[in-house]
């Protein structure tokens, strides 16, 4: 099981019941977006690992999967690997990592009646999602309404849920509005252990949370926006050789 650890917290529990209760309707555009909000030449140390090649960091594989884990967590099970990919990526010059990615997808409708599904995953290290305290980290949109995600979108710290109403000029009406969702975020991983520990007494060698067509459907995302990007890391991380033959340390 992949430990992705946001998967199993009581706000991504919440968020697949109010999609499977239809509580937005079909969902037709997500937006999810994890910014931090740090100068690469200021704000992080020259060895840290957010910007280091030789450590697989910048901001796609380390911020993205969760901006796309909640795309995916939008999408009706079943129809979760994009039918199109287009990205863009701006690199930290100094080391080649790249600092902001945006890659939009694009999903086929689940039956002919429905829509297609468009979604934009990003991450900077440079800007940052909430800037003012205000603004949603996951927008899921929906022909009857959406859903809003407040806070780190590792760990949302406020879920509200919005119904349209008619008319375009018409604002919606907050439905549901909740806030402490978990009462820290180090306390966060106690999710993801009971459902390792679930799966264990059960006898499964796949959590039904986590399948692993999700995580290879992430990591196919992953390298199709490196590929479109030409963003390649030194051959002991691409390798898929094992074990690896690691380089002498530097002193």
């Amino acid at each position: 099981m992949e430990g992705l650890w946001t998967r199993f917290l009581p706000v991504s529990v919440e968020v697949r019941r109010l999609l499977q209760a239809g509580v937005i309707g079909t969902v037709t555009r997500v937006f999810a977006d994890h910014g931090l909000g740090m100068d690469p030449y200021w704000d992080i140390l020259p060895n840290d690992r957010m910007i280091a090649k030789e450590l697989a960091g910048g901001a796609l594989l380390d911020l993205g999967v969760y901006s796309i884990h909640w795309v995916l967590q939008a999408i009706a099970k079943g129809n979760r690997r994009p039918i199109q990919i287009l990205s863009t990526m701006t690199k930290y010059p100094i080391t080649g990592v790249d600092e902001t990615t945006t890659i939009l997808m694009k999903f086929a409708p689940s039956t002919a009646e429905r829509p297609g599904i468009q979604a934009i995953a990003s991450a900077s290290l440079r800007a940052k999602t909430d800037s003012d305290g205000e603004t949603a980290a996951v927008r899921i949109q929906g022909d009857q309404g959406e859903i809003q995600l407040f806070g780190w979108p590792w760990c949302p710290s406020r879920l509200r849920a919005i119904k349209r109403s008619p008319g375009m000029d018409s604002p919606g009406t907050i439905s549901i509005d909740k806030t402490k969702l978990i009462s820290d975020d180090l306390d966060g991983l106690c999710y993801e252990a009971d459902e390792v520990a679930r799966c264990i007494r059960r006898g499964l060698l796949e959590s039904p949370k986590m399948p692993w067509l999700e995580s290879l459907t992430v990591m196919e995302i992953m390298d199709t926006v490196r590929r479109e990007n030409d963003l390649k890391f030194p051959e002991e991380i691409e390798t898929v050789e094992y074990p690896v033959a690691l380089p002498a340390k530097r002193s």
